[in-house]
């Protein structure tokens, strides 16, 4: 049985742009690779504070990614506001909307 440290470690290899760098040069590439943990820390923080209580609760990074975050919406930017308008055909539309309101009354979250 693999330990939750190996685990994590596999799954971040694996699942983000340190496997696959994209930029040109090797300034980007070591830039890239340190903002991977980054976004595995932002996106363990989005499965256990967002997610908690549904059924992507214990779903790896790259099905978080691909069923949560994947998303067409319209988005309109103003001053004091972001606007997302999501597609009423996609079927993740309650777990997104749900996860968004626990994020934004989490106090990790709030200004």
């Amino acid at each position: 049985m693999i330990g939750k440290a190996e685990w994590t470690t596999q799954e971040s290899h694996h699942r983000f742009v340190v496997t696959n760098l994209t930029a040109h040069g090797f300034a980007e590439d070591g830039l890239e690779a340190r903002f991977s943990p980054l976004a595995y820390l932002l996106l363990e923080r989005l499965r256990t504070v967002g997610l908690a209580g549904t059924q992507t609760a214990r779903a790896t990074v790259g099905s978080i990614r691909l069923h949560v975050l994947k998303v067409a919406a319209e988005i309109t930017i103003s001053v004091r506001r972001v606007h997302v308008r999501l597609s009423t055909a996609w079927p993740g539309q309650a777990i997104f909307r749900e996860c968004a309101q626990r994020l934004a009354q989490s106090p990790l979250w709030s200004g």
